[in-house]
């Protein structure tokens, strides 16, 4: 499943349905709650090909860890480091997050779209929290799905979901609640920002195909690729939602 996705979104810098301007928007939401800086030190699970932590790196001068457990990606972001010439300031770490062991030195602890390192949102907050330097005065930002409409029972067969797999908005606040933590703003995304992450996979898994026809995984790939573009237009793209929480600790 892991090279499945390292297929399909090889040339997708933001691995998310977020946008650039959304993505800075939460680089304005971090600074404005925590000041970045060069002081400032943000850990990212699961970081991807590690834009977040570049572009913060370049916009604000901050100082990053990424931690992915594809050395596909960790090749990516550490490219992308040099393209925006952050290099000095970024730090990729080719490991599994669910279970790097992070100093706590840090002020803000991201995991955006990988919940499931920890289990769901509750236990991915349990591995995020300890990682901050001052957790009074640190940020959380998860990136975490929730259904906007939730689907009906021959939708969940269809899509093979089980039941809790994903909370509405207010099961999500329920979560947060169980982890200690408080919302304090949240950025959004929209129909055309899943478009832009969801649909390039399906030309770039295409493409991928017809060169590598007797790859020994192209068969499944095929099926993967094909199942996960069903879903998406006839339930994902009306029921589901996606946004990037801030996230104080309480005191």
């Amino acid at each position: 499943m892991l090279r499945f996705f390292e297929i399909a979104e090889a040339g997708i810098g933001i691995h998310n349905p977020l946008s650039e301007t959304k993505l800075m928007q939460i680089g304005a939401i971090a600074d404005r709650i925590v000041g970045l800086g060069p002081e400032t030190r943000q850990l990212d699970l699961a970081c991807g090909e590690g834009e977040m932590l570049c572009r913060f790196a370049q916009e604000y001068g901050s100082q990053g860890v990424g931690v992915d457990i594809s050395p596909v990606f960790i090749d990516g972001a550490n490219r992308r480091a040099e393209a925006l010439a952050v290099g000095s300031r970024v730090t990729f770490v080719q490991g599994d997050a669910a279970v790097y062991q992070p100093e706590p030195v840090y002020d803000v602890v991201s995991c955006i779209g990988a919940t499931w390192i920890g289990g769901e949102t509750t236990g991915t907050l349990a591995l995020m929290k300890p990682a901050l330097r001052d957790p009074r005065r640190g940020l959380l930002l998860l990136g975490e799905v929730f259904w906007r409409d939730e689907p009906d029972e021959a939708a969940r067969v269809a899509m093979g979901l089980e039941p809790g797999y994903c909370p509405t908005l207010g099961g999500l606040l329920d979560r947060f609640d169980a982890a200690g933590v408080e919302m304090v703003e949240m950025v959004a995304a929209n129909t055309d920002d899943w478009d832009a992450y969801q649909t390039p996979r399906w030309w770039t898994g295409h493409r991928w195909l017809e060169e590598h026809p007797d790859d020994p995984d192209a068969d499944a790939f095929r099926e993967w690729l094909e199942a996960g573009k069903r879903d998406y237009l006839l339930y994902e793209r009306r029921c589901l939602g996606w946004a990037v929480f801030a996230l104080k600790v309480r005191g």
